[in-house]
């Protein structure tokens, strides 16, 4: 048997704890979204992973996109037809009722949606409001207002208010509610 000496092993073990605690948050996240084009919900989506990718290379952040019109702003994430997203395993956001169609049909378990226009609500059809609401999908929202809006349908949103995309909310809820990171595709 070969001995090492001891800074060796304290090394290897340093690498593999790192290796445990690297794994233990998201690493890939996808959005679903009706369009980056130009609009608010798009612009502030497209800003905020642009900059997100320049601050951690390392987190793989996905667009699949409804419909596939050029986005507003150049991106430096990939952006994907949403029919590509139906065997995902990692976790998916929705963002308006269409996408929260596609992602309610995927294999994804770690299933989101992140209202960011709560005016959908006020026009939804109650059967509408019924299927989202028993969907279990984790819900969070832009603001203490909007949560409050929602509530009056029932609906229970995540205690942390994400305005415009801010990924580093996003991920915190993500790394919170997933217990770990489902990086598997």
């Amino acid at each position: 048997m070969i001995e090492l000496p001891q800074k060796a092993v304290d090394a290897a073990n340093q690498f593999v704890k790192d290796q445990d605690e690297a794994n233990s948050i998201v690493r890939q996240v996808s959005f679903v979204v009706p369009t980056l084009n130009a609009n608010q919900m798009g612009l502030a989506l497209s800003h905020n992973l642009n900059k997100a990718i320049r601050k951690d290379p390392y987190t793989e952040y996905s667009v699949y996109s409804v419909l596939k019109e050029p986005p507003a702003i150049l991106p430096e994430f990939a952006i994907y037809n949403s029919s590509d997203c139906m065997f995902l395993r990692t976790p998916l956001i929705a963002t308006d009722y269409a996408s929260w169609e596609i992602v309610n049909n995927s294999v994804s378990k770690f299933k989101y949606y992140y209202v960011y226009d709560v005016s959908i609500f006020k026009k939804a059809n109650p059967q509408v409001i019924s299927t989202i609401k028993n969907s279990k999908f984790c819900m969070f929202t832009r603001s203490k207002e909007h949560a409050q809006f929602l509530s009056k349908f029932g609906f229970k949103c995540y205690g942390l208010y994400v305005p415009n995309f801010e990924l580093d909310g996003i991920m915190e809820i993500l790394n919170v509610t997933t217990s770990g990171p489902s990086n598997s595709n």
